[in-house]
């Protein structure tokens, strides 16, 4: 057994509603009935990761250029499109770390 505070607990199911579990097994059934009789409120409701607008953020797509000697003239916040030079590359896989083509390997002189 973990002692854990009651009022870590209440939080974590305030926060968790539906998804609401044992933070150590995992368990889901046994522990909510454990919790019930202990007192703890869990709200019947979605987890606030799951509220609307939550992760919206996430959709937001990534538009700098993370070299550390920026060259385009506009700033690191610029993109030309259908322009090689200035077009912004970023990571294929997370799509952050982004660069300008002409700024990679070069600083200003």
């Amino acid at each position: 057994q973990t002692p854990i505070h009651r009022e870590c607990l209440q939080s974590q199911a305030d926060s968790s509603g539906y998804f609401f579990r044992c933070p150590m097994c995992n368990n889901e059934k046994k522990f909510n009935s454990i919790m019930r009789i202990m007192g703890i409120n869990v709200p019947l409701s979605d987890a606030s990761w799951e509220k609307e607008g939550m992760f919206d953020d996430h959709y937001e797509e990534y538009w700098r250029c993370d070299v550390p000697i920026c060259l385009h003239e506009e700033g690191r916040k610029a993109d030309s499109r259908n322009n090689d030079k200035w077009d912004l590359l970023k990571c294929l896989t997370c799509g952050q770390a982004g660069a300008h083509p002409a700024c990679i390997g070069r600083e200003k002189k």
